[in-house]
C-alpha cells in the first residue's frame, strides 16, 4: 500500500472533510463513500475498512487497535463525530499505546 493510502489516514481525511463540510455527525457509509469516490474501492473495501474504523472509535469496544489512534467518538446508533473538530486547537488522539499524537492537518478535501 502506498505511503499516505492507509485506511486509517483515508477514514480520518474523509471524516475531516465531511466535519468541515458541515456533514456531522456523519456515518460510516458517508466515510466510505468519500474515500471510494477517490481511491479504488477493491483497494478500500469493507472487509478492510470495517475493523480498521471500528478501532478508530473512542467510546466503542472492537477492532483492532489502530495506529491512527481514536480520534472518532460515536454519539448515536450509526452516528460519529471527531473528538477533536478540524481548527478546534486539540487535535489529538489517543494511540493505542496511550501516548497523545497531534493529528495530521487536514489535507482540504
Amino acid at each position: 500500500m502506498a505511503e499516505g493510502t492507509e485506511n486509517w489516514r483515508l477514514i480520518l481525511q474523509a471524516a475531516r472533510a465531511l466535519t468541515t463540510a458541515g456533514q456531522t455527525p456523519f456515518t460510516r457509509i458517508a466515510v466510505y463513500e468519500w474515500i471510494w469516490s477517490r481511491y479504488l474501492r477493491r483497494d478500500h473495501d469493507r472487509p478492510s475498512l470495517d475493523p480498521t474504523f471500528q478501532g478508530m472509535i473512542s467510546n466503542a469496544p472492537g477492532g483492532p487497535p489502530s495506529a491512527g489512534g481514536t480520534p472518532l467518538r460515536r454519539t448515536g446508533r450509526g452516528l460519529y463525530v471527531l473528538a477533536s473538530p478540524p481548527g478546534s486547537g486539540s487535535e489529538t488522539a489517543t494511540r493505542p499505546d496511550g501516548d497523545a499524537t497531534v493529528a495530521e492537518p487536514s489535507t482540504g478535501y
